[in-house]
């Protein structure tokens, strides 16, 4: 029964595609995301400074968040770039 979908309608226009098994499911989404978003992978370089917003005893929220931020814009532009050339 590994390959039945099940089709969940969330709300009007708006489906979702569910197998009965977590684990093909899990693997099916990580095989297609990686497809599709390949730049993706991470937010920063692991070996990139954090200290101006992440200490021992504390969290810059405000820095975490504009760090977010830019995540967001060079992704959402990588993957916006992705679409039109396919």
């Amino acid at each position: 029964m590994n390959g039945v979908i099940d089709i969940e309608q969330a709300s009007w226009g708006e489906n979702y595609v569910k197998f009965p098994c977590p684990y093909v499911q899990k693997r099916l989404f990580n095989t297609f995301a990686k497809e599709l978003f390949q730049k993706l992978d991470s937010l920063y370089n692991p070996f990139e400074d954090l200290s101006d917003t992440i200490t021992e005893d504390s969290l810059n929220l405000h820095q975490l968040l504009l760090r977010y931020e830019q995540y967001l814009q060079i992704n959402t532009k990588a993957s916006i770039e992705k679409y039109h050339t396919s």
